[in-house]
């Protein structure tokens, strides 16, 4: 390069009396510096400028915003944390309060347990507890399980208020009475059935027993003072010794002693009074005694029955009437609807009828009797109506004469349902309580359904199907009374039309008189038709 030349080459020069070294454009270190500081202050003055407004309003709300939602989740989660731990205490004491009841029941003497025992509808006792500001009812239940040999089941039910709604707690446990020293015979006749019942004038009467063993492997004799009871083992069926609950002198077999019956297992039999033509009160005394200690203090037990024999008598409750096995109604059919209409003997008063009484009013049976669909609210404790024709008004129910006449009344009991331009189809079916009443002796019934045609002042019959004749055995159950099932399938609609109706009738095609029980809450017998 030319001499003098500065392009390329650091000058030196002097300020203050220092060297400065020079570069291109002759600008010096310190004014470079200076030059670089001033950008550097404008700038940051600007950005200082920039920023010195704060924060805006909407970074202030969402800020707080945020804020809340956080603490909000807090506080609710500390809440639910305490209501947690508040449940789950009280839940602690209910739980410990049932535990402590039911140690307290095992702790008493067997004696007083017994006499705790109820049928389970309401509480033997009931307290309230109060234990952290929490108010508890202890209710308890002492019952006889329904396959009980002997022992006791013990219910503790704990109810409070938490939060605003009703909680419980429950707790069982099943108490056995242990016997202690040497084995002398232990066991308990406990009745199935009540021991005071009350029949009509030549109905069998019937008491159910349980024995059971809480000692060691025994037999028992069986006998009743005054005599003339006799001892049925309660069995399913003649090859199968499982008790069901049901007398039937077909499959339960007389006995005069039980089998051998292990420890804490029982044994359930009938006793039975065949003879019961005079109106009047009884009472017999049953004995069980022991076959391998009878000597011992322990060896025999006794227990009362009575029985009253009264004209009308009303019958036992519906657990002891021998029912069908068939209890389904009939299965609706497109837009038919399934209807059922009861039988009753007040002709075409509603049943009952209004301000009715114990029995329900309609003391002469006329032919045909109209049905309604409204079963009314019949007390279980008034006695059977007797519906007899004059036939045998000693006995309750309708009484129905052997013969099997559609003509004679008195062979022949006719419902009919008085519903016009009524059209019906599917199956029909007919539910009857019947009594055979010579015990001793087959009885049969038989069932019409019949159409009515209205022509002024006549009425035709036309029989539409007849059943088959239906054995009406004996069920010494229910004062007698068996459920019978009879079925009328119809192959299409049948139309009565504008002056015509469906009815039925019962027929008595045996030997023997038959009685039908009705106009009462414990034998509900009705048709049940398919109708539109």
């Amino acid at each position: 390069m030319a001499p003098g030349s500065t392009r390329g080459h650091v000058l030196f020069g002097r300020q203050d009396g220092i060297p400065r070294l020079k570069g291109p454009g002759g600008l010096d270190d310190t004014q470079r510096v200076k030059m670089s500081g001033s950008v550097v202050r404008e700038r940051l003055r600007k950005a200082w400028r920039s920023d010195d407004s704060g924060f805006t309003l909407i970074e202030a709300v969402v800020a707080l915003g945020v804020a809340t939602v956080m603490f909000t989740a807090l506080a609710y989660a500390a809440i639910g944390a305490i209501r947690a731990t508040q449940v789950a205490r009280a839940n602690q004491q209910a739980i410990d309060l049932a535990n402590d009841q039911l140690e307290n029941l095992r702790q008493l003497p067997w004696g007083e347990l017994v006499g705790l025992t109820t049928d389970g509808a309401a509480p033997a006792t009931t307290e309230t507890v109060a234990s952290n500001n929490v108010t508890y009812t202890v209710a308890t239940f002492v019952t006889t399980p329904p396959t009980s040999t002997g022992e006791r089941e013990a219910r503790v039910v704990v109810t409070w208020n938490g939060y605003g709604t009703s909680q419980e707690r429950v707790a069982s446990s099943a108490i056995t009475y242990k016997t202690q020293g040497l084995p002398n015979p232990d066991f308990e006749i406990a009745p199935t059935t009540p021991t005071d019942i009350t029949v009509a004038p030549g109905s069998a009467a019937v008491w159910g027993f349980r024995l059971v063993n809480r000692g060691a492997w025994d037999q028992w004799l069986l006998s009743s003072s005054p005599a003339g009871l006799t001892f049925y083992a309660d069995r399913t069926s003649v090859a199968d010794a499982t008790p069901d609950g049901l007398f039937d002198p077909a499959t339960d077999q007389v006995v005069t002693q039980t089998p051998q019956i292990d420890p804490y297992d029982s044994f359930n039999f009938w006793v039975v009074a065949d003879s019961t033509n005079d109106p009047g009160d009884y009472t017999w005394i049953g004995t069980a005694q022991s076959t391998a200690q009878p000597d011992a203090t322990t060896g025999s037990s006794t227990w009362p029955m009575e029985l009253s024999v009264e004209e009308n008598a009303p019958p036992p409750s519906n657990s002891q009437v021998c029912l069908d096995a068939n209890t389904a109604d009939p299965a609706p059919v497109n837009s038919y609807t399934v209807v059922s209409y009861f039988l009753h003997n007040s002709g075409k008063t509603p049943w009952p009828a209004v301000g009715a009484t114990d029995p329900v009013p309609g003391t002469n049976a006329a032919n045909p009797l109209d049905l309604t669909t409204n079963d009314g609210v019949l007390d279980a404790t008034w006695r059977l109506p007797s519906y007899s024709l004059d036939v045998d008004s000693s006995k309750p129910g309708r009484v129905i004469q052997p013969g099997g006449s559609t003509a004679l009344p008195a062979q022949n009991a006719q419902w009919q349902m008085l519903r016009a331009n009524t059209w019906y189809t599917g199956t029909i079916r007919l539910r009857l309580f019947v009594r055979n009443l010579d015990p001793g002796t087959p009885a049969q019934v038989q069932a019409q359904l019949f159409k009515a045609t209205v022509s002024g002042a006549s009425t035709s019959y036309a029989t539409i199907q007849s059943s088959a004749n239906t054995p009406v055995t004996t069920c010494e159950g229910g004062a007698g009374y068996r459920e019978v099932v009879i079925d009328f399938p119809l192959t299409g609609v049948q139309k009565p039309g504008k002056t015509g109706y469906l009815g039925f009738r019962v027929l008595n095609t045996g030997t023997q008189s038959v009685s039908l029980a009705y106009d009462h809450d414990k034998f509900p017998s009705r048709i049940t038709v398919v109708e539109k």
